[in-house]
């Protein structure tokens, strides 16, 4: 993610994705609560999560789960496993151009 542009947004622009955040997922990254060292983790993971799509074409790290309401598949991946923070996202892919978004955390 070093070579991405953040825009005011609360997006993260590369060459290949757009990775674009929640103002709930923007508040946590800049709240007292989210630590700095989950910060780090979040952002290797968002790194190996952009990898995982671009090499296979999907998430291979993340679960999909679905919501019952509305039968649609959302993506989950932990921070940690002894912590319980997940993280919830979703993607799209179109002519090698990856959009991701973080939905909550």
């Amino acid at each position: 993610m070093a070579e991405g542009n953040r825009s005011t947004e609360g997006r993260i622009l590369g060459s290949h994705y757009t990775v674009t955040f929640t103002p709930e997922v923007l508040l946590w990254l800049n709240s007292d609560n989210g630590k700095k060292h989950h910060r780090k983790v979040f952002f290797k993971k968002l790194e190996n999560l952009l990898q995982d799509i671009y090499q296979f074409g999907r998430p291979v790290r993340g679960h999909a789960k679905t919501i019952s309401t509305v039968e649609t598949p959302v993506f989950t991946f932990r921070l940690e496993n002894d912590q319980g923070i997940r993280v919830l996202f979703d993607y799209a892919t179109h002519d090698g151009y990856i959009d991701l978004w973080i939905l909550a955390v």
